[in-house]
């Protein structure tokens, strides 16, 4: 199985982690399998966000 090399991303606003430490770099990758069935399992809870 061939996989993608991830791709590098800025996030604007960044992601605050914990400790309080902002986060800008980041990277996107194709989902695995697993990742996929988790989320739309989790897409699938009654009462969800919109």
């Amino acid at each position: 199985m061939l996989l993608e090399p991830p791709i590098p991303v800025l996030l604007p606003h960044g992601l605050f982690d914990e400790d309080g430490r902002c986060h800008r770099q980041g990277e996107l990758r194709p989902l695995t399998g697993r990742e996929e069935w988790a989320l739309a399992q989790a897409g699938e809870r009654p009462g969800r966000a919109r």
